[in-house]
């Protein structure tokens, strides 16, 4: 048994790097890798390391197409990938926009190290507290924020979006997603955390499994339109754009543009 385990992991690992090869991009996964632990338990074995490195490409293709689109001008944007995990996106954008000056954030030091280290990606380590986030300001043309937002407590949700709005150059655009209406239909279990009876558009259960995150700063958030529209309201912003579950067919796309 041994043996075939061996085997096993054998071929796993051959597998990842012939898909690396043929995205172009590092082949290597962090044991820490929270996104790829979650693909190991939905898909495991071989189907989890194939849908690892093609939803990694398929969402930096994503993004680069919506950078292009929004800032046509620029040859060499200064791009921010924020809560970019181990880099499963990052590792495809910076192949796909190779003239993107692109930069990762991300909670957690082994990430941080490993996008510096292995990927060779400007990481810079982020905080639970948006005011001890180390974020230049003023700084970027273009921030993601992927499934980021889908798990802010209301108190800290405002807040994490004012940071990455200062972050940005005057005019820039930040674009993040949310679970909303659709994913509350496709998701009984996470509909069931929000109540419409309340009125205040946002339901949240707390808590988390990441040592270095502490639970009432990390949850999975449930957030109506008129809840984040009115959030965008108190910024310097304008909203650009807004489609409904515009990400894995259930999570919403909101892009905005800072003002000033």
């Amino acid at each position: 048994m041994e043996m075939i385990a061996e085997l096993e992991n054998q071929h796993i690992i051959q597998l990842a790097k012939e898909l690396g090869s043929r995205f172009r991009v590092s082949a290597e996964i962090h044991a820490e890798d929270l996104l790829f632990k979650f693909f190991t338990s939905m898909t495991p074995g071989e189907q989890s390391i194939v849908r690892y490195f093609e939803s990694g490409h398929g969402d930096a293709n994503q993004i680069y197409h919506t950078a292009r689109s929004l800032v046509p001008e620029t040859k060499d944007p200064r791009v921010l990938d924020f809560a970019a995990g181990f880099g499963r996106v990052s590792r495809h954008f910076s192949a796909i926009m190779p003239t993107a000056r692109l930069s990762a954030s991300d909670i957690h030091q082994a990430a941080v190290e490993f996008l510096r280290g292995v990927l060779a990606i400007d990481a810079i380590k982020s905080d639970g507290v948006p005011r001890k986030s180390s974020l230049p300001k003023d700084e970027f043309d273009f921030i993601f924020s992927l499934s980021f937002f889908s798990h802010m407590p209301d108190y800290r949700f405002l807040d994490w979006l004012r940071l990455l709005l200062s972050a940005l150059k005057p005019n820039g655009y930040l674009l993040f997603t949310t679970h909303g209406d659709a994913t509350m239909r496709q998701y009984p279990q996470l509909a069931a955390l929000y109540d419409p009876e309340k009125g205040c558009g946002y339901g949240v259960g707390l808590g988390t499994d990441q040592t270095d995150i502490e639970g009432e700063n990390y949850g999975t958030a449930i957030t109506d339109f008129n809840y984040v529209a009115g959030k965008i309201k108190q910024l310097p912003a304008r909203m650009v754009t807004f489609r409904s579950a515009g990400w894995w067919g259930h999570q919403d796309e909101w892009i905005i543009q800072r003002i000033g």
